[in-house]
This record gives structure tokens, C-alpha cells and sequence, in this order.
């Protein structure tokens, strides 16, 4: 490890060290810090937290993900460790992830422990008080996805006998060059060497590592959720024969995917920004299904919704015009085909095959914090809208680099219309070259992760 790097891991340590007693006696006081150490606490009682070094056990790998994004990212890659019966260790950050990952853990019994990661709890190893990620894994390789870099687990990746790697590895949006920030370019250069190898999603990241020392050879350009989302897609027809509510399910079989748009993960800003004065007029002319699948799915959130669009229809004056219906798993009515048909989706787990559906879809987040999932639809065979945040999503990025004209970027209702003029008389388009060469990247990055296993 350089210079820079271990100044970094081991200042941070002695800070947090410090820190620790005021953050021991400031919770009281601080709710949300108060939120976090009880969080954290909850790993002394929790079993899918016991370390397998206290069964005499040591993990093959472990991984580190800080939210729901990058758990989805390394699921694929878990999954396939498990089933070769290799043991596995989960650090995770946030609390909006930690139901998903108990869930995914019961689902492998004695195979996995998943630990909350500990910010606030911290304190060294040597002491036997706080919480430390050393005194707990027993992998002896370490994965890191996107830019997590927490200085505790780099300081575990400097042992000899631990192998770093980086997974869905980005520099987007970052500026390294030396004329830039002398100690920032030295920095990442350090850390950058610290891998054993990684995978990055696009062909720019990996232009990006090597400009700053990183072998080719090294580097695999591997999306991971391709291949999972193409398992999903191959099995949409009976996924949705099952989970869809029949009278809808035969309604969409009715249908030319060119009928059909779908606003997905949509928020109720989506709905607010994008159901203006032209999208009605474009719905009406085309006699279109417009389906509307949430981002949260509960009850308060789906009323707020239904509310918002019924008054979206009202204020346009078309309540006797188009049809409005709330798709549920008890509804049971034929759904009318005389005119424009909005519906909102309250089911979980089937958007992925839904887009099977649509020509279009629109995906939420980008006027809010950042995009959700564009590879899914996009994988699916629609065109795609998103919101203007996009600089965290590298699937953003994937898609661009492969069908640019596929994916694009909307502000409001004209801007809707317009792409929607746009993508008339494109087909929905196939992906196998895609998966092929991404099957091919995988197999590589799986022969040279258990090589180390």
C-alpha cells in the first residue's frame, strides 16, 4: 500500500478512535445518530451477524454493498458462489437494504453471515469495545462494489495474505488527472493498484483504470446484472401468468407492445412534471395504454398517486374520455378497450417481465436523487425516458455506449411527446451479441475469483 493510502487508513482510524467516546454519549442527544447505533447494535444479537470464526469457519469471500443498487449488483455474483457450497460474508451500509439482505441470507442457511456495517460503533481491533469489520471477517477476499472505499476495509486489503477486487468499477464523474489535484491523481493511483483485478461496466471505465496504471489484463468490462436480467426475461411469460391479475394479463396479450407505455419506480413527481396538457393529447390521438408502476408500493403512497392522476384527468377534462383503473391482485373485471386505458400497478415483483409489454417505458428517480434501473426495460426491448439525474447510474452509461438513440434523457410533458415522435417506427431490439460477450467477460471473472478461492 503507497504512501498516501496508508496515511489515509490509518489517520482516519485514529480519528474515528477519538471520536468514538463523543459519539458513545452525543446519540442521546442526536436522534439520528441515536437511529444509527441502534442500527449498528443490532448486529451483538443478530445471528446471520456471528462471525464464522466462531464456529471455526473462515468464508471464502465477502462483499461489501452500501444499498439496495449494489446488493443487486453482486446478487448475481453470490448466488453463483453459493452454488459451488462456498461460504460468504455480507458488510451492509444502509437500513433501506437490510430486510432484502435477511431475506437472501435465510434463503442459504449456514452458508452466509451479513453484518451491518459499523460507521458510528467503530473502534479497533485490538480493543475489545465498538465494532471492527477485521475483528469479524475471516474471508480472505474482499470485494468491493463501485466507489465504497470505506479506509477500514482498505486497511484489510493491505494484509498479504487478503485479495481486493472491485466490481462494477466507475470513474464517472470524477477529475483525475495530475494537473487537476496532484495528491487526489496519487491517491486514486495508489488505490487503484490495490486490486488484484476488478470488472467495470463500460469500455470508458476501463480506458479510465488503465490511464491511471491499471493492467488490461486486469480489468474485465462485464455489466452483472446482464445476465440476470435475461434469466428474468426468459422466464416473463409464466411470471406474469402467474402474479398478473388474468382480465389485465389478457388484455396486454391483446396488445402490440406499441400500444402500450409504461412510466416505472415512478414517484409522485413523475406524475406531477410529466402528466401535462400534450401527453393527454398524444394518449388520446393514439388510443394508448398508459401504465403507471410506483416506486413504493405502500398504501399512503399508492392513494397519493391514484389521487394525483385522477386529478391530473380532471383538470384536462377527460373523465369521460379515457378509463382509469387500480391494478390489483383481486381485480377480477375485463378492462375496456373502447378508449385510452390508464392503469396503476399496486403488484411487486413483476416489473422486470411487465416491460415485455411495452414499446416505451419511462423510469423514475432522475428528478429526484438519480435514476432507477434502465438495463431492465431497456434489456426488455423498450425505448427508454428517464429524468435528467444520471450521473450515478453506470447502466445510464451501458446503454449509451451501446444505442444511443434508445435512451433519452426528459424534463417534462413536451419532452415526453417528443421522444415518443421519436421512437415511432423503431422495433423493439434484440441483445444477444450483448449477452454473449457479457457471458464470456463473466466466465473469465469466475475463473480467476476462484482461482483465489
Amino acid at each position: 500500500m503507497g504512501l498516501i493510502l496508508s496515511i489515509y487508513t490509518i489517520g482516519s482510524s485514529l480519528f474515528r478512535t477519538l471520536l468514538y467516546p463523543f459519539i458513545r454519549g452525543l446519540r442521546w442527544f442526536c436522534p439520528p445518530l441515536k437511529r444509527r447505533w441502534d442500527f449498528e447494535a443490532k448486529n451483538l444479537h443478530d445471528p446471520l451477524a456471528q462471525s464464522f470464526k466462531a464456529d471455526g469457519r473462515r468464508a471464502h469471500v465477502a462483499f461489501e454493498v452500501s444499498s439496495e443498487g449494489e446488493l443487486e449488483q453482486i446478487i448475481p455474483l453470490v448466488k453463483s458462489l453459493l452454488a459451488k457450497r462456498l461460504f460468504i460474508e455480507i458488510l451492509y451500509c444502509s437500513p433501506s437494504v437490510e430486510k432484502k439482505v435477511t431475506n437472501f441470507c435465510q434463503g442459504y442457511p449456514g452458508l452466509i453471515r451479513a453484518k451491518r456495517m459499523p460507521l458510528v460503533t467503530y473502534f479497533p481491533a485490538w480493543a475489545p469495545i465498538g465494532q471492527n469489520v477485521k475483528r469479524w471477517m475471516s474471508a480472505h477476499n474482499l470485494i468491493l462494489c463501485r466507489y465504497d472505499f470505506f479506509p477500514e476495509l482498505l486497511a484489510i486489503g493491505r494484509r498479504r495474505d487478503c485479495h481486493l477486487i472491485l466490481i462494477s468499477g466507475t470513474l464517472k464523474n470524477k477529475p483525475l488527472g495530475l494537473s487537476k489535484n496532484f495528491l487526489r491523481y496519487f491517491f486514486w493511483k495508489e488505490l487503484v493498484a490495490s486490486f488484484e483485478f476488478m470488472a467495470v461496466p463500460i469500455v470508458q471505465d476501463k480506458e479510465r483504470f488503465v490511464a491511471l496504471g491499471v493492467p488490461e489484463a486486469k480489468i474485465f468490462t462485464l455489466e452483472f446484472r446482464v445476465l440476470q436480467i435475461e434469466e428474468r426475461l426468459s422466464n416473463a411469460l409464466p411470471t406474469l401468468r402467474e402474479k398478473l391479475p388474468a382480465p389485465y394479463c389478457r388484455f396486454l396479450a391483446s396488445r402490440a407492445r406499441s400500444q402500450n407505455i409504461i412510466f416505472a419506480q415512478a414517484h409522485p413527481i413523475d406524475v406531477e412534471l410529466l402528466l401535462g396538457t400534450e401527453i393527454w393529447q398524444w394518449l388520446m390521438q393514439k388510443n394508448m395504454h398508459l401504465s403507471i408502476v410506483p416506486h413504493h408500493l405502500e398504501r399512503a403512497n399508492l392513494l397519493a398517486l391514484e389521487q394525483g392522476i385522477k386529478d391530473k384527468i380532471k383538470q384536462a377534462g377527460l373523465e369521460q374520455s379515457l378509463h382509469f383503473k387500480m391494478m390489483t391482485s383481486a381485480m377480477e373485471e375485463m378492462l375496456p378497450t373502447d378508449r385510452p386505458l390508464i392503469t396503476l400497478v399496486a403488484l411487486k415483483g413483476i416489473l422486470c417481465e411487465l416491460f415485455t409489454h411495452f414499446s416505451v417505458s419511462y423510469i423514475g428517480g432522475g428528478h429526484g436523487r438519480s435514476i432507477h434501473s434502465v438495463l431492465e426495460p431497456y434489456m426488455a426491448g423498450c425505448n427508454v425516458m428517464c429524468g435528467p439525474k444520471i450521473h450515478r447510474s453506470t447502466e445510464y452509461d451501458y446503454i449509451k455506449a451501446r444505442s444511443p438513440e434508445r435512451l433519452v434523457v426528459v424534463k417534462n410533458a413536451a419532452d415526453v411527446v417528443g421522444a415518443l415522435e421519436n421512437f415511432e417506427g423503431q422495433g423493439s431490439e434484440t441483445h444477444q451479441l450483448a449477452i454473449i460477450e457479457n457471458r464470456n467477460n463473466w466466465n473469465g471473472f469466475m475463473t480467476a475469483l476462484e482461482e483465489l478461492c
